[in-house]
């Protein structure tokens, strides 16, 4: 079978049968469409979303209470990235933030599953769509259902830079999109999936600083 991430990387990305759409039919396109996500840890995190042509296209700003925001390029802010408990995808409206999706971690002994539930504008109807990843976030998949069913695969993620060293890290998550899928919502989910593999390196540091302090205290 070969590795999952393999797996994901040879699978093409599908169009789903009904156009998908969680925040605003304007994500939506009728051709295929990619965006990077930049990130670099240092003292503090800089996170820069990317066109196909290089160009930034939504700025990213951390909030209160690790909470993260997609804003226009005017700094307005589009969603907002909330985790309490249950991961929740909130758009920013005129009366206030209302919740477009949920982000549930599905327990599994071999990769990294998710489900993504929201309602599609475009039906009226409620939709899951499965997220699959790798046990190291390198790949992931998004599936408009289960894909051991034959789900078609409307988005691939990848981390496609990955520069490491004791003090600083770097990375960039490639996003394909399928045409008629919120382009928006998966920008959302690579943020997110960047975002949980930055604190799994943090943790992994942590462990191996602890690991190096303890080295130290026996030598000496």
């Amino acid at each position: 079978m070969g590795k999952y991430s393999d797996q994901l990387r040879s699978k093409n990305v599908t169009s789903p049968d009904n156009k998908l759409v969680a925040i605003d039919e304007n994500y939506v396109t009728k051709e295929p469409t990619t965006y990077k996500i930049n990130f670099e840890e240092k003292l503090s995190d800089n996170y820069k979303i990317l066109d196909s042509n290089d160009k930034e296209c939504y700025i990213v700003k951390k909030k209160t209470f690790g909470d993260v925001a997609i804003c226009n390029l005017n700094e307005e802010p589009l969603i907002l990235i909330k985790d309490d408990f249950t991961l929740k995808i909130l758009k920013y409206e005129k009366e206030g933030k209302k919740v477009i999706a949920k982000v549930e971690y599905k327990a599994t002994m071999k990769h990294n599953k998710y489900e993504v539930k929201f309602k599609n504008i475009s039906t009226g109807k409620d939709e899951t769509l499965c997220l699959n990843g790798s046990s190291t976030y390198n790949t992931v998949g998004v599936f408009n259902g289960k894909e051991k069913e034959g789900a078609p695969m409307i988005s691939r993620m990848q981390n496609t830079i990955n520069v490491s060293s004791f003090f600083n890290y770097k990375g960039q998550f490639t996003i394909e999109i399928a045409p008629n899928v919120d382009s928006l919502l998966m920008i959302a989910l690579g943020l997110f999936i960047s975002l949980t593999k930055i604190n799994d390196k943090d943790s992994d540091d942590i462990f191996h600083a602890l690991m190096f302090t303890r080295f130290l205290r026996i030598i000496h």
